[in-house]
């Protein structure tokens, strides 16, 4: 997660790598969120879900960032406007 935060771009490698180690990651991702949820068989396709969210939003996010690098023709990869 860290590694996205700084803008390393392997959106569905991250989302695929959550998946596969669900049982994990799940409550690690759930403290870093700042949610006491347990983790069940029950919610697992809900802890999924959020968890897609958050990355598609760390996504579309980056995507903004990188379309007004280019726009403005600054060097790609700034995720904050300076």
């Amino acid at each position: 997660m860290n590694a996205v935060y700084r803008g390393v771009t392997y959106f569905d490698e991250v989302i695929a790598f959550f998946t596969a180690n669900y049982s994990e990651l799940a409550p690690s991702f759930l403290e870093h969120k700042g949610l006491k949820v347990e983790v069940t068989a029950d919610n697992q396709k809900d802890i999924l879900n959020m968890h897609d969210a958050f990355i598609g939003e760390l996504k579309v996010s980056f995507s903004a960032a990188l379309g007004k690098d280019r726009l403005y023709n600054r060097p790609c990869g700034f995720l904050n406007d300076q």
